[in-house]
């Protein structure tokens, strides 16, 4: 009998679950499953014994406001979610 957490899946929430699953492609992952309904899709990613849950939902569950003087790039630019430049000031 085993006791304690056995396994972890690690939950990314993207703004682009394609997108995402695309990049972690380019790493190896492939989906193993996948569903959603209306604008929120999830991906479950597999890449040996490495597994990730994508997760886009909409609407978003959580807006991060940056700090004051930080670039953000809109979800259309970076499918990832919002980005700072490091020489903004962040």
């Amino acid at each position: 009998m085993h006791n304690g957490v056995q396994a972890q899946v690690p939950v990314l929430y993207v703004a682009d679950a394609d997108a995402a699953r695309r990049f972690y492609a380019v790493f190896g992952y492939s989906e193993q499953r996948s569903g959603g309904e209306g604008e929120s899709r999830w991906s479950y990613l597999q890449c040996g014994e490495l597994t990730l849950l994508l997760a886009a939902v909409k609407p978003r569950l959580v807006t991060v406001e940056l700090p004051r003087g930080c670039t953000a790039l809109t979800p259309r630019d970076q499918p990832f979610g919002a980005a700072c430049s490091y020489g903004d000031n962040c």
